[in-house]
């Protein structure tokens, strides 16, 4: 679930490869998010992954 109205939030555009706006909408095929929040929830993962590295 999207929590923008509890949270403060702004907007970034990044320009990404047409193969990279590609795969991110497969992967988001099959669940409710739209391409903003699969981005959002790819990016947390990430970082959550790579913190755990670091411990």
């Amino acid at each position: 679930m999207d929590n923008l109205q509890y949270k403060e939030s702004q907007q970034k555009t990044i320009r990404m490869e047409k193969d990279l706006i590609d795969k991110i909408e497969e992967l988001r095929q099959g669940t409710e998010r739209d391409f903003s929040k699969q981005v959002k929830y790819m990016l947390r993962k990430y970082i959550e992954i790579t913190e755990k590295i670091k411990d």
